[in-house]
């Protein structure tokens, strides 16, 4: 029984690693194409 609790905790644990570094990363490419839309949006006084 220990032997199976150790499995599961340490398979649960590795979930939760992938888990959290797949929401890091859609975080960062949010993040990125966020700064590349407002950099894109220069303002032009003169565009009608």
């Amino acid at each position: 029984v220990d032997r199976e609790r150790k499995y599961l905790s340490k398979r649960n644990n590795d979930k939760l690693i992938k888990f959290k570094d797949d929401i890091s990363e859609k975080q960062r490419l949010t993040t990125i194409s966020t700064s590349a839309l407002m950099n894109n949006q220069e303002v032009n006084p003169f565009d009608f």
